[in-house]
């Protein structure tokens, strides 16, 4: 299970928080760390998604300002390490400001190993049938 909280977090307003939980059969329990958006309007976990085995997961800041502009938006994959999440491999980032990285969708593969993300603002806006 996973949860997240946009507008709560120590770091920063809107900077976003995912928590990941597993079930023990009784209650559910928190794995590894809280994971928190870095900067104000990040927005942590807009989109997120689990593997199938559940070891690893992948996050939007679809916000996220990057060194390609303003609200390009960025992917993160972490992988639960003996109770702690470790980013695993480098992010991507939105290639352009007000890209959105992961605004909309995103899914990570059932062995955590390939992730698709989508680009809000390249994204059609009024499909006719």
């Amino acid at each position: 299970m996973l949860q997240k909280m946009i507008f709560v977090n120590p770091n920063a307003v809107s900077s976003g928080q995912v928590r990941l939980f597993e079930y023990d059969g009784t209650d559910w329990i928190q794995i590894g760390q809280t994971l928190n958006g870095e900067v104000a309007h990040d927005e942590l976990g807009w989109c997120l998604s689990m593997s199938f085995d559940g070891k690893r997961a992948l996050l939007s800041s679809h916000s996220s300002n990057s060194v390609n502009g303003a609200g390009s938006g960025r992917a993160q994959v972490f992988e639960e390490v003996y109770n702690v999440w470790v980013q695993v491999y480098s992010e991507v980032l939105g290639d352009t400001g007000s890209d959105n990285l992961g605004a909309n969708e995103c899914t990570i593969s059932d062995n955590g190993k390939r992730f698709v993300v989508v680009l809000q603002e390249r994204c059609p806006r009024n499909l006719v049938n």
